[in-house]
């Protein structure tokens, strides 16, 4: 009975997608970043603050690719947008240039509510870049430059479908500055919720019918 209840608890449970972001904790003039490019689905977030100034990030491409940049933050009353400019580094002279730049107001970026996180977040437009190979810097800075932000690179093929585990959710909701019982609008949270409840319900009933037979 127990490895029926164990296979139908993986049968029931969804497929999560990989949701693992990293928190950024660096102290170096350019925090270091690995950044995936060209296989769909293939994504990775980064959880950054601004503590009264901007932060820079630094990359390296070993060949040419194509990767998609977007900026989220947690949707607030008179919130300032997080804007990024992404340069090439040129490898003899240290020269920069600039590839792209966000900067678009917050009143025309889109707003979600994601389902997988239990929460809203403000989402720039994806920028999806061919790039060279070789090395990249990117700053990400607000008119305040004060707040927490999300910084997702990679090509995702779900973006409002992605699951990830108990302790990824809680990182990001814990990173906005949410309280613990917004877990519960998570709908990864709510679908394990609900197995256990189905699971339990299952074993009940058959309790009491083996109670009932074994009475007769």
């Amino acid at each position: 009975m127990k490895y029926f209840l164990v296979a139908l608890f993986f049968a029931l449970a969804p497929v999560a997608h990989a949701y693992n972001p990293i928190l950024i904790e660096s102290e170096l003039p350019f925090g270091e970043i690995v950044v995936p490019a060209d296989e769909e689905g293939l994504n990775q977030s980064y959880l950054g603050t601004l503590e009264g100034y901007p932060e820079m990030y630094e990359f390296t491409l070993e060949e040419d690719a194509t990767i998609q940049i977007q900026i989220k933050q947690r949707a607030q009353k008179d919130a300032q947008q997080f804007n990024l400019i992404l340069v090439s580094v040129h490898p003899d002279t240290e020269r920069i240039k600039e590839i792209v730049r966000v900067n678009t107001p917050i009143e025309e970026r889109e707003e979600e509510f994601i389902w997988s996180l239990g929460i809203t977040q403000v989402m720039s437009e994806f920028q999806e870049l061919d790039l060279e190979a070789g090395r990249y810097r990117l700053e990400v800075s607000s008119a305040l430059n004060k707040g927490k932000y999300e910084l997702d690179f990679g090509i995702e093929d779900n973006d409002n479908s992605y699951l990830g585990t108990f302790a990824a959710i809680w990182k990001v909701q814990r990173h906005f500055e949410y309280w613990i019982p917004r877990l519960f609008l998570s709908s990864f949270v709510l679908y394990q919720l609900g197995i256990i409840i189905l699971l339990g319900g299952f074993v009940y009933t058959w309790k009491r019918r083996k109670d009932i037979a074994n009475a007769s």
